[in-house]
């Protein structure tokens, strides 16, 4: 102790985020000089609809919301009945944490962050039912995204950041440690699992397991890739004017960050893109789990991110 002041306690933190078409929840345990402690982790994917349905999907969101939190309340509540104090004191939510995808949140490099009023609602309404009184602060995923890549890349030049999402991704160019550019364009995982529904006559379930091969074996999923790899350097050129950033991190749900990763690396826009050569990486949850403690085998990628940027941004 330092002057009769007694050392902080440890908190729980609930992070839920929001992706276009996926909810994930987690509760974090922080404390003091521990690397961040992930538990409960729970993530629901919502079916790749037809087209583009803001209304049905932000219904969707909600739904899947509940349940995550859901899930998370009752774990919180499972250690609070527990014998053990730590275990008790482990499950006390101190605050909650939102993160928003665009297009719900999407960051201002120059000011305040701006989230969608409607989904703000929706998200506040249902904490309130599990988790009532919870102090709640909202985030954008790309900040999430940024605060705990900064602790797991060791690179100090510039770099982009690639968030994939279900629906739209998010392009964040860093410089020195600090957001200098940001886009959104309108492709993501659902793009590609429409293109093999629609063109290649796959099933959605067999659309997602191709995410896990190597190489490109349907025709479709070849259009898919190009059609990716297209659009991105179309976001990505708009943004890397007069920055030379020569690496590029792609972060996606579950196994599909290898797949898009591949896609850039293949694609000729990629040689336009970076005339002088670069590298492409899928940034994973293996990268993540080294600075976590007492998570699950393989830690969801974005609340393992979040973990750390809430860690990071602790003042005690």
């Amino acid at each position: 102790m330092l002057f009769g002041q007694k050392k902080p306690e440890g908190k729980t933190v609930l992070l839920l985020d929001v992706d276009n078409g996926s909810v994930g929840a987690a509760l974090v345990r922080l404390e003091v000089d521990k690397a961040p402690r992930l538990f409960g982790e729970t993530r629901e994917y919502m079916r790749a609809p037809a087209t583009r349905d803001t209304q049905s999907l932000m219904q969707a969101i909600g739904t899947s919301a509940r349940t995550v939190l859901g899930k998370a309340a009752e774990v919180a509540g499972r250690l609070r009945n527990s014998s053990s104090l730590q275990a008790r004191d482990a499950g006390v939510i101190s605050e909650a944490k939102i993160f928003l995808s665009a297009p719900w949140g999407l960051p201002d490099l120059a000011g305040e962050p701006v989230f969608v009023p409607p989904m703000e609602q929706l998200l506040r309404e249902s904490l309130a039912g599990p988790l009532a009184g919870t102090p709640v602060t909202l985030h954008t995923a790309a900040g999430g995204m940024l605060g705990g890549a900064r602790q797991v890349l060791p690179y100090e030049e510039s770099y982009l950041l690639c968030l994939i999402g279900s629906e739209v991704s998010e392009l964040l160019l860093v410089s020195g440690g600090l957001p200098s550019a940001y886009a959104t364009a309108p492709f993501g995982r659902h793009t590609v699992v429409r293109t093999l529904r629609t063109h290649g006559g796959l099933t959605d379930e067999e659309a997602h397991s191709l995410f896990a091969l190597r190489g490109a074996p349907h025709e479709a999923a070849a259009e898919a890739s190009r059609h990716f790899a297209e659009g991105f350097a179309d976001a990505a050129g708009d943004i890397l004017t007069g920055t030379p950033a020569a690496k590029v991190f792609v972060l996606a749900h579950g196994n599909s960050g290898e797949w898009f990763a591949r896609a850039l690396s293949a694609s000729p826009a990629m040689s336009e893109l970076f005339p002088r050569g670069g590298v492409v990486r899928a940034l994973g949850a293996r990268h993540v789990s080294p600075f976590l403690t007492a998570h699950s085998q393989e830690p969801d990628l974005m609340l393992g991110l979040e973990a750390l940027f809430t860690n990071d941004s602790l003042k005690w």
